[in-house]
């Protein structure tokens, strides 16, 4: 045994146990990578529906009794709507203000074209999650968005989108949260 080892060439011997080691990692990382991807789908499916209130009109909010759309009553009354979608933000009340937030100019641009939006429908197409590094991940969701307008003289219209959504994820301890959204959906100023 002792002339067998004196022979092995200790350099091939440390190649064989580092290419282990990093086969091992990649298999364990693979297998977390899988399973956060699952989990990410899953979050992006179950919030693209219920999104949907962030294009919504507020009920009770009268968008109609002012000359120009006010955001600080707006933004009030929005929250109490979306208050129920906290959970899926890392940052709670403070993300989900920043998104009422990127929502407003939708709502101004269906105030200046006469129309309120009174009822709206997500769904998800497609989910895509392009990358996962470091606790952070981006994923692209194609939607087909719904939605009912009224007009100030009673009368309802529907429109149907198809948007492209991009979701920011931070992991953190309690799970995947997300950290900001943007669309495409008209009205939205990039």
């Amino acid at each position: 045994m002792k002339k067998w080892w004196q022979q092995v060439n200790r350099g091939l011997l440390l190649l064989a146990l580092a290419v282990l080691a990093v086969s091992v990692y990649l298999i364990i990382d693979g297998a977390q990578t899988k399973k956060d991807k699952v989990a990410i789908k899953e979050i992006a499916e179950k919030f693209i529906p219920e999104s949907s209130v962030y294009l919504t009109c507020p009920s009770g909010f009268d968008f109609w009794l002012q000359d120009e759309l006010d955001k600080d009553s707006l933004v009030s009354s929005m929250s109490a709507q979306v208050k129920p979608l906290e959970s899926y933000y890392c940052d709670n009340e403070a993300v989900r203000n920043s998104q009422i937030d990127y929502y407003f100019p939708y709502f101004s641009a269906c105030r200046e074209n006469q129309i309120c939006p009174v009822n709206c429908t997500r769904k998800a197409l497609s989910v895509d999650i392009s990358e996962i590094y470091n606790g952070s991940a981006t994923v692209y969701v194609s939607t087909q968005t719904t939605v009912e307008y009224k007009k100030e003289d009673e009368a309802l219209l529907s429109e149907v989108y198809t948007c492209d959504e991009i979701l920011y994820f931070l992991k953190q301890e309690d799970g995947w949260k997300l950290v900001s959204v943007q669309s495409n959906m008209p009205y939205l100023e990039r």
